[in-house]
């Protein structure tokens, strides 16, 4: 199975992509994009196999941030949605 994973940089998020891993699954990270001069999480993934390609987007926008290309990618490869942001 294949999640979509806003989150996964944060505590809840490390756990995920543990536990993911064991269960087979892969991870499609949703990174925000920072701002300047701010900084953010980074991926921690026990396996580095569990990580997809990440998409940057923002939760709090309109279809998180994403373009059509990113949502049109998405629907052909997500089989879940997990927001822990």
């Amino acid at each position: 199975m294949r999640l979509l994973v806003a989150g996964a940089t944060g505590q809840l998020g490390a756990g995920l992509l543990e536990t993911a891993g064991e269960a087979g699954c892969t991870v499609i990270p949703l990174l925000r994009v920072p701002a300047p001069g701010r900084r953010t999480g980074r991926l921690r993934p026990p396996d580095p196999a569990v990580v997809g390609e990440p998409l940057h987007g923002d939760v709090r926008s309109p279809r998180w941030g994403l373009d059509d290309a990113a949502v049109r990618r998405l629907a052909g490869e997500a089989d879940a949605v997990v927001d822990l942001a």
